[in-house]
C-alpha cells in the first residue's frame, strides 16, 4: 500500500526510484497567448456592434425620460385639476425640459418646480449627442383636466441620425414611435 496523501493532492510517480512528486498544473505560455489572441479577435468583432448599442441606448434613455416627464405632467394635472406646463426653453448650447404648475414662473434649465415634488429638469448634458426639436404647439402646453391646448410632437435625434418621436394628442395621450428603434412602433 502506498503513502496516504491529503485529500485533493495529486501525485505522480516519477523515475526508477518511484518518488512521489506533486503533479504540475497550469497553463503554458503558448496556451495563454492563444487564449489572449482569441479574446482579442472576439473584442474586435464585437466593438462596432457595441458602439451602435450604446448610441441607441442614449436615444432610448432620452426618449423614455421625456416621455415619463410628460406623463407625470398629465397625471398631476388630472390629480390636482390644475394646469401644468411642460416647457422646452431654448438654450445656447443644447436642450432642456422642465415641468411646472406655475404658468407665470420662469422655467429655465436650472429651475422648474412642482409643488411638493423635487425639481426635475432634463438637459442635453444628461443625454450626450442628442438634440430635441419641439413642434411650436407644445413648446409650452397646459393640461387642464389632462387635455392639451395644442397637440404636437417632440423629436429626439442622435448625432448619427437615428430618431424617435414623442407624440401628444389633443386629448393628452402621450405615445412614442420610432422608425429606427425596434422597441417602438413605426412612425
Amino acid at each position: 500500500m502506498g503513502p496516504i496523501l491529503p485529500e485533493g493532492m495529486l501525485m505522480q510517480i516519477v523515475g526508477r526510484d518511484r518518488k512521489l512528486l506533486p503533479k504540475q498544473q497550469g497553463f503554458t505560455v503558448i496556451e495563454l497567448m492563444i487564449a489572449v489572441a482569441i479574446i482579442g479577435i472576439l473584442v474586435a468583432i464585437a466593438a462596432p456592434n457595441m458602439s451602435s448599442y450604446w448610441r441607441e441606448g442614449r436615444l432610448v434613455s432620452a426618449t423614455e425620460a421625456i416621455y415619463s416627464q410628460m406623463q407625470l405632467a398629465r397625471s398631476i394635472a388630472l390629480a390636482k385639476n390644475e394646469d401644468v406646463d411642460v416647457r422646452f426653453p431654448t438654450t445656447g448650447t443644447g436642450w432642456c425640459m422642465g415641468v411646472t404648475e406655475n404658468s407665470t414662473a420662469s422655467c429655465t434649465c436650472g429651475s422648474c418646480s412642482i409643488t411638493g415634488m423635487p425639481d426635475k429638469v432634463l438637459t442635453s448634458t444628461d443625454y450626450p449627442n442628442t438634440s430635441v426639436a419641439v413642434s411650436s404647439a407644445i413648446s409650452t402646453f397646459t393640461m387642464p383636466r389632462g387635455v392639451v391646448t395644442g397637440a404636437g410632437n417632440v423629436v429626439i435625434t442622435l448625432d448619427s441620425g437615428e430618431q424617435s418621436s414623442i407624440n401628444l394628442s389633443i386629448l393628452g395621450r402621450v405615445s412614442i414611435c420610432s422608425s429606427d428603434l425596434n422597441q417602438y412602433k413605426d412612425c
